[in-house]
Parts: C-alpha cells; structure tokens; sequence
C-alpha cells in the first residue's frame, strides 16, 4: 500500500440490472453478456493507466433478473456472481 499523493483512489459502484439492460438495448444481448461474464476485462482498463486504486468494488444486482442469450435461453443475474467476487466486487442481492 502506498501513500503517494498522486494515486487515485476509486470507488465502482455498478447497478447490474441497469447497465446490462443498457448494454443490451445498446450494443446488443452478446456484449451485455461479455460484459457479465467477464468483468476483469473491462475492469483492468479502467484502473490502467495512471496510479489509481480501487479502494471499494460493490455491484448491486437482483439475482431473479435475466438476459436472453443468443439462442433465446435466459441467463440469470446470479449466474454472474461468481465472476464479479473473482474481480474483487462485493455482490449486493436487491
């Protein structure tokens, strides 16, 4: 841990249900999915770059939502629960 002045110090927020569902609007249901299934993707550009740490990580999510993947089969908001704890989050079940 370093105390340089310098140092961004960050908190994420995210409302799973939300951003997903704009993604899905947005981009289409295969980006909204990646986005998901994959956070450390999109998370490890964010903090790059300039000394910046992420102090706290939470996403808030109701677990029951779903996206409709690309062959109609509905996938379930707590499916991504896992991947979200791997990228340090802390789920929040709303």
């Amino acid at each position: 841990m370093t105390n340089d002045p310098a140092e961004l110090r960050t908190a994420i927020f995210l409302d799973l249900d939300n951003l997903l569902s704009g993604l899905r609007d947005g981009a289409g249901p295969e980006y909204a999915l990646r986005f998901a299934e994959s956070p450390m993707d999109w998370l490890e550009p964010l903090l790059a770059g300039r000394a910046r740490r992420a102090l706290l990580r939470r996403c808030y999510m109701n677990p029951a939502g779903y996206l409709e993947d690309h062959t109609g089969n509905r996938v379930r908001f707590g499916e991504f629960r896992y991947a979200l704890l791997a990228a340090g989050f802390e789920v929040v079940d709303c």
